[in-house]
């Protein structure tokens, strides 16, 4: 399954919700779960506990899967962030939404999940390392000039909240939208982690080069086997300061509150990965967690 695909599937339930009520009453009862996604920058899988790495140790994404639903057979539709970012949170095909660059912005006219969502009020924020969908971060000077003459900029426009920053300061952003959401109003929040993007920085938490499997089809070797340990850094620690969220929303009392989606955006920049069309530059996590997912859900095959 396509991670668009089901975020598409998730706004039009939460829009047949907020409609089905046949009186002002209706609708008030209706509860409509806050909505998490969480996108983790050059993830594929097996990296990850519960895909079956034992190398990994990653408590909190493995408690999510094993509470709720952990798909297998889910893939990106680009071996890019722009493109696949783009694509997750339109729910549509990259080539129909014209992105086919790494610097292009998405045009205003085609509308996106926080638009849907925030016709059915709800409160609607970005906060992540980077959107990439306004275009590069680092435009010339003469860029800058054609985007704002075009008026090619949406982002401020289509939600409430918008910030980026580093991986540690996205807690302080969540706390931050939190507050600002309205009374009796569910939130929708895209949470877009670095980790494990190069450059790799995680040195506390890197295990040992030497006592990890090297995955079949990659060379065993003293390099291979460090790039790994890096790797896998970068992914313990985005467990940890996925922990720290988790922990936010149960000291509010609104753990059972939230749809919480988990995927990566593309591939590992490993050997045959992120940018490549084989099967780890396409094939990424997928975990869906909160009030009725589980029920009435099933797991997919291990095929």
């Amino acid at each position: 399954m396509n991670g668009s695909i089901l975020i598409f599937l998730l706004i039009t339930s939460v829009s047949l919700l907020s409609t089905l009520g046949s009186s002002a009453q209706d609708e008030k009862n209706v509860a409509r779960p806050n909505i998490l996604l969480i996108l983790s920058d050059d993830r594929s899988v097996p990296y990850l506990g519960v895909y079956g790495n034992p190398d990994l140790k990653t408590p909190h994404l493995d408690s999510l899967a094993q509470s709720d639903v952990r798909f297998n057979r889910a893939y990106t539709t680009a071996p890019q962030c722009v493109p696949s970012q783009a694509s997750i949170l339109t729910g549509r095909n990259v080539v129909d939404i014209r992105i086919n660059r790494f610097t292009a912005p998405l045009a205003r006219e085609i509308p996106t999940t926080p638009e849907f969502l925030d016709s059915v009020d709800y409160y609607t924020g970005i906060c992540v390392r980077s959107y990439h969908l306004d275009g590069s971060s680092r435009k010339a000077d003469k860029t800058v000039e054609t985007y704002q003459k075009y008026d090619m900029v949406t982002f401020t426009e289509r939600v409430d909240y918008l910030k980026k920053g580093s991986d540690p300061e996205v807690l302080g952003q969540f706390q931050e939208i939190l507050g600002q959401v309205p009374s009796e109003m569910p939130f929708f929040r895209w949470m877009n982690f670095s980790d494990p993007h190069r450059k790799f920085t995680a040195d506390a938490y890197e295990p040992d080069p030497m006592k990890i499997t090297v995955p079949n089809g990659m060379p065993d070797t003293k390099e291979v086997r460090k790039y790994l340990a890096q790797h896998y850094g970068e992914i313990m620690r985005l467990d940890a300061h996925i922990g720290e969220v988790f922990n936010e929303l149960e000291q509010r009392g609104i753990a059972n509150k939230a749809i919480i989606i988990f995927t990566g955006d593309d591939g590992a920049a490993l050997l045959r990965g992120k940018e490549t069309l084989y099967d780890l530059g396409l094939h990424v996590p997928l975990i869906v967690a909160g009030p009725g997912v589980a029920s009435g859900a099933s797991r997919p095959s291990e095929k």
